[in-house]
């Protein structure tokens, strides 16, 4: 099993990947995804994050 998790804020979009042990297989960060932003910005900075941290794995 594999969880990936996100955190979007002011600053940054961070994604990490990790197995059932708890061992990181991938990370990433990307730009702002504030609530403020257009959210088009917001989803592909998401995008961005998730595919590159997939990409690590």
């Amino acid at each position: 099993m594999r969880l990936l998790a996100l955190d979007t804020g002011k600053t940054k979009t961070f994604a990490v990947l990790i197995d059932e042990e708890l061992r990181v297989l991938g990370s990433s960060v990307t730009g702002p995804g504030d609530v403020s932003l257009d959210p088009s910005l917001i989803l592909s900075n998401i995008r961005g994050a998730i595919d590159a941290a997939l990409k690590e794995a």
